[in-house]
């Protein structure tokens, strides 16, 4: 006897779902939240203008720097004397006589003058003094003399003084001019105005038979026009500086 196969069982209807209200949709899927970004640290606070609305300028770390840097300089000038025996004319044969100082405050007037006139006459030399005081921004009195002061002494203590003998007066002018090569094509003739420089101040050292000339003259130039690049740079980033 045969079996009859199982019925197929019956279908079932599709669940179904009601509509939506009529006019309202359906509700999206929850967004999920946006990262947050971190909080942006705060501006650097503003650095107030130096004085007579200049750039302001550090000028207590440069003193430092120059006196570190000058501190070797003639630490250097005095090794050096000491080991190629000059040291007995480290600041020359004598004494200077009152008319070899004199002589070092007309040489550095005479140059701090010619400075004046071709800053004049001569948009190159304008430019230059722009450059070099830009690299050293403003400065107070007290600072220009104490730089001027250094740098007199020191530079003069290697240059007129340990180098003397080895050297002589043209070897050291043109070691001094090279030695002042700074990097800014403003300043591209800057070593031969220290050299023609250094010429007159080893024209005092020849003249006199010691360094002390030399470092008046050198201090005196370097100062009064410290001072006055200082004052120009001041003046021109005041507040009615176009």
């Amino acid at each position: 006897m045969t079996e009859s196969p199982a019925p197929p069982p019956p279908d079932l209807p599709s669940p179904v779902y009601p509509p939506p209200a009529h006019g309202a949709e359906a509700s999206p899927l929850p967004a999920l939240p946006r990262p947050v970004p971190p909080p942006r640290p705060p501006p650097p606070p503003l650095v107030p203008a130096g004085p007579s609305g200049a750039p302001p300028t550090d000028e207590p770390r440069l003193l430092r720097l120059a006196i570190g840097f000058y501190a070797i300089v003639t630490v250097f000038a005095i090794g050096y004397a000491l080991f190629s025996g000059g040291v007995g004319t480290l600041f020359g044969e004598g004494l200077p006589s009152p008319g070899n100082v004199l002589a070092s405050i007309l040489v550095a007037a005479g140059v701090v003058g010619l400075c004046h006139l071709g800053d004049r006459l001569f948009p190159q030399v304008r430019r230059a003094g722009d450059a070099l005081i830009g690299l050293l921004g403003p400065v107070s009195v007290s600072g220009a003399l104490l730089l001027s002061a250094l740098a007199g002494f020191a530079e003069e203590l290697l240059f007129r003084g340990a180098l003397w003998p080895a050297l002589g007066l043209w070897g050291t002018s043109l070691l001094f001019g090279l030695v002042h090569t700074l990097p800014r094509r403003s300043l591209v003739l800057y070593p031969l105005f220290a050299a023609v420089v250094g010429l007159l101040l080893g024209l005092l050292r020849s003249g006199s038979g010691s360094v002390l000339p030399a470092m008046i003259a050198h201090a005196g130039i370097d100062a009064a026009n410290l001072l006055w690049l200082s004052r120009r740079l001041a003046a021109a980033s005041g507040p009615n500086a176009p």
